[in-house]
């Protein structure tokens, strides 16, 4: 029996799908729009990570940034963001320390990919996480 390459390529992507979160510089997983210094950044990746720690490289990553009254989505570009919350969608475990070390602030798994959550840190910041293809 044989499968054409659409066939193949459907499978994969039906049984393992990427991650997504969007990391905010203040708390509730949102940003005030009447607030310049707020930002949010989006990322996204189709493969499991080891560890990624905010403010430095993420090889694989896309990211974009959106600021109130900054015309839409750029390039995450305007300089370190470290998180005070973050919305995610995927199996994803969130660190309070740089990579993935201290204690967990947050772990969440998701059975669908269209299930969101926010992490939400009282006091703290999210510096570091881990996710897994859904």
């Amino acid at each position: 029996m044989q499968f054409s390459l659409v066939t193949v390529i459907a499978a994969l992507s039906a049984t393992a799908s990427g991650w997504s979160l969007t990391a905010y510089s203040g708390r509730g997983c949102r940003i005030n729009p009447n607030a310049a210094d707020e930002v949010y950044r989006k990322l996204e990746a189709p493969f499991r990570t080891e560890c990624y720690t905010f403010g430095q490289d993420m090889p694989g990553v896309s990211c974009f940034e959106v600021r109130p009254g900054g015309g839409g989505p750029q390039g995450c570009t305007s300089g370190e963001l470290i998180p005070q919350s973050v919305l995610a969608n995927g199996d994803c475990i969130f660190y309070g320390s740089p990579n993935c070390g201290g204690s967990d602030v947050g772990e969440m798994a998701m059975s669908s990919p269209n299930y969101d959550t926010c992490i939400d840190v009282q006091g703290s910041r999210v510096m570091s996480y881990q996710c897994n293809q859904s």
